[in-house]
């Protein structure tokens, strides 16, 4: 103990800032002749798929309905599907068909990316679901026989939708 005036000081109380980083630097050890601290962890590459890389589908205004490339292949990449709706649980469900399936919708082509596009209109006149805009799923279930299951009340404006709004100055507005 050092006595500092009338009191008495611990040496520990006046410890520098460089000496602490210097201690810390001492406790590290060597990994492949560089210094690395033992509490880091390597975080993997790939681990969590990128916002291109997970499933998507959304729905607009006039009752397109655009699946994801990754989407459609992980449905087994049909060139149709049935629409069901319905309307006590406020769901939609896309079961794969084939073109010569009565009441099957074709999967057509859309933009660069191979998203495929379903037109519905008929969800949006007859069965009358509104959207404030275009909207994307964020609960998509796929269940036995690979249907894809499409909560109504689990959705979000899609910022995908609107991105060609921010790439050119023409209007994105209704």
């Amino acid at each position: 103990m050092w006595e500092k005036g009338s009191e008495r000081v611990c040496p520990a109380e006046e410890i520098s800032l460089a000496t602490m980083f210097h201690s810390c630097y001492i406790r590290s050890s060597m990994r492949n002749g560089n210094f690395f601290d033992e509490r880091w962890v390597t975080v993997p590459r790939r681990d969590v798929p990128g916002p291109w890389q997970r499933s998507y589908v959304s729905l607009n205004r006039k009752g397109e309905i655009v699946i994801g490339s990754i989407t459609h292949r992980e449905l087994g990449s049909p060139e149709a599907y049935l629409v069901h709706l319905d309307r006590y649980t406020q769901r939609l469900a896309l079961e794969p068909a084939t073109l010569e399936t009565k009441n099957a919708y074709p999967a057509r082509v859309t933009g660069s990316s191979g998203a495929k596009r379903l037109t519905v209109r008929r969800l949006v006149t007859k069965f009358g679901i509104q959207t404030p805009d275009t909207v994307q799923f964020e609960d998509i279930k796929v269940i036995e026989g690979g249907t894809m299951v499409l909560d109504l009340k689990k959705i979000r404006i899609s910022g995908r939708a609107h991105s060609q709004c921010r790439r050119s100055a023409k209007s994105c507005q209704p």
